[in-house]
C-alpha cells in the first residue's frame, strides 16, 4: 500500500518536471498593433527671451502679445536701466494699457520676478480678449480714403467687426462712411447695420480703431436676400428690354412693380428686399429699387431724399430721352394714380435780348444820340413839306382843271 502511494507521488513529480521544462523550451511572444495617430506639435512657450535694458524688456513683453503667447519667460542679464522688479511692473502696465495692441488685445497681464544667482527670470502671464487671428488681421491705414476702403470691404462682405491701426489719428467718422456706402450701394448692402466705434487706447497719436457692424439678419440670410434682390432686378430689366424709348421703359418698370404684389405700407430693416420680394413697401425701399432697375435698364437715375413736414421722403430723379423728371413711385402705387413724372425743365418763353444782343440800331444808342436823331428826322420832314406844294382838293360842285 505504501509502495503504491509512493509510486503515485513519484509519477506526479515527474509529470510536473516535464511540463516545467517544456515551458523553458517554448518561447511565446505577443504583439500589439495600433494605428499611428498624428499629434499636433505643442507650442513651446518656455523658451526665454534675453534682455539687458528697459526697451528690450518692453519689446519682449509686446512680442508675447503679438504672437498670442499666454505664458512667456524673460531672462534679464546685466540690467543697467534701473530696478528690475519696478521696471518689470512698469513694462507690463505700459504694454497692456498704453500700447495700442495691448489695450486692444489684452484683458489683464501679471508677472512673477525671481532672482536666480546672476540673472532674473521673469514669467509673464497674459489673459487675452482677442484671438491670434483677430490680432493678426489688424490692418494698417494711413489716410481717410484707406479707412473708407476698409469700411466698404467689411460691409460688402457682411463682417461683424474690423480693426485698423492708425499711426497719426485724426477725427475720422467711420459711422458716416458706413452710411454713405449704404446709400450708394443698394444692390450690395441689404440691411443698414448699426455701427459702433471703439478706440484703443483712448489717448495718444497712435490708436487701434475697432469698428463693429451689428446686423439683425444672419450672415447667411444677408447673402440669400442679396441674391434675391439681384435676381428680381435682372427680371425687371428683362421685362422692359424691348421698349422703344426710355419713357416707355419707365412706364413698364412702374407696371412691373405694380403687378407683382398688392403692396402693403410698412417699415422694414431690408427695404429693397421687402419692396421687390415681399410686397412690403416704403418710399426708401421703392426708390432704391427703382434706382437699381433703371441702372440695369440703361436709364440714368438717382435717389433723392428730402425732409418735409417733419418726416423724410424718398423719390427718384430720372433722365428719360434727355429730359429730367422727378418721380415718387411708392406714392403713385399707393394712390393708384399711375406713374406721375414731373418735368424738371419745362419749356419756357425766351427771355428778351439785352441791348447789346439786339439787332435794332436804336437799342444800342445813348439817350443823347437818340434825341439828335429824332431832331434830324423832324428837320428832314419839314424840308420835304416846303419843297412840295399843297394839292387842293376841289370843293363840291367844282371841277378840277388839269
Amino acid at each position: 500500500m505504501r509502495k503504491a502511494y509512493f509510486g503515485i507521488i513519484l509519477c506526479a513529480m515527474m509529470f510536473a518536471a516535464f511540463f516545467s521544462g517544456c515551458n523553458r523550451l517554448i518561447q511565446t511572444e505577443y504583439y500589439s498593433i495600433t494605428p499611428h495617430a498624428e499629434q499636433e506639435p505643442a507650442v513651446d512657450n518656455t523658451e526665454a527671451i534675453l534682455v539687458e535694458n528697459f526697451a528690450e524688456l518692453k519689446n519682449a513683453i509686446l512680442s508675447f502679445v503679438e504672437n498670442g503667447v499666454e505664458t512667456g519667460t524673460v531672462r534679464i542679464y546685466k540690467y543697467a536701466s534701473g530696478d528690475v522688479e519696478e521696471d518689470v511692473a512698469k513694462a507690463t502696465y505700459e504694454v497692456s494699457k498704453k500700447n495700442p495692441l495691448g489695450a486692444y488685445a489684452v484683458d489683464y497681464m501679471t508677472h512673477e520676478c525671481n532672482l536666480i544667482v546672476s540673472y532674473y527670470e521673469v514669467k509673464i502671464t497674459t489673459t487675452f480678449r482677442r484671438s491670434v487671428e483677430e490680432i493678426r488681421s489688424i490692418r494698417q491705414v494711413g489716410s481717410k480714403e484707406e479707412l473708407r476702403e476698409v469700411v466698404a470691404s467689411a460691409m460688402g462682405s457682411y463682417k461683424e467687426r474690423v480693426a485698423v491701426r492708425i499711426s497719426y489719428y485724426e477725427d475720422y467718422d467711420p459711422v458716416q462712411m458706413a452710411q454713405e456706402y449704404y446709400e450708394r450701394n443698394p444692390g450690395v448692402v441689404v440691411e443698414n447695420p448699426q455701427v459702433t466705434v471703439n478706440l484703443y487706447p483712448e489717448t495718444g497719436a497712435t490708436k487701434i480703431m475697432e469698428i463693429s457692424f451689428q446686423y439683425q439678419n444672419s450672415h447667411q440670410e444677408l447673402l440669400e436676400k442679396k441674391t434675391a434682390i439681384l435676381t428680381n432686378v435682372a427680371a425687371a430689366a428683362q421685362y422692359v428690354r424691348y421698349a422703344g424709348s426710355e419713357w416707355e421703359k419707365m412706364q413698364l418698370i412702374y407696371v412691373y412693380l405694380q403687378r407683382r404684389f398688392s403692396y402693403e405700407e410698412g417699415e422694414s430693416i431690408n427695404p429693397v428686399y421687402s419692396a421687390l420680394c415681399e410686397g412690403i413697401a416704403e418710399e426708401e425701399g421703392v426708390a432704391r429699387a427703382i434706382w437699381l432697375i433703371c441702372g440695369q435698364s440703361g436709364i440714368t437715375a438717382s435717389v433723392v431724399k428730402e425732409e418735409k413736414d417733419g418726416s423724410v421722403h424718398y423719390g427718384n430723379l430720372v433722365v428719360l430721352d434727355g429730359i429730367e423728371y422727378t418721380v415718387n413711385v411708392a406714392h403713385d402705387i399707393f394712390n393708384g394714380s399711375g406713374l406721375q413724372l414731373i418735368n424738371n425743365n419745362p419749356v419756357e418763353a425766351p427771355e428778351p435780348l439785352d441791348a447789346e444782343e439786339s439787332s435794332d440800331p436804336e437799342a444800342n444808342m445813348s439817350e443823347g444820340e437818340a434825341e439828335e436823331q429824332d431832331m434830324q428826322e423832324s428837320e428832314s420832314e419839314m424840308e420835304q413839306d416846303m419843297e412840295q406844294p399843297e394839292t387842293l382838293q376841289p370843293e363840291e360842285g367844282e371841277t378840277q382843271v388839269e
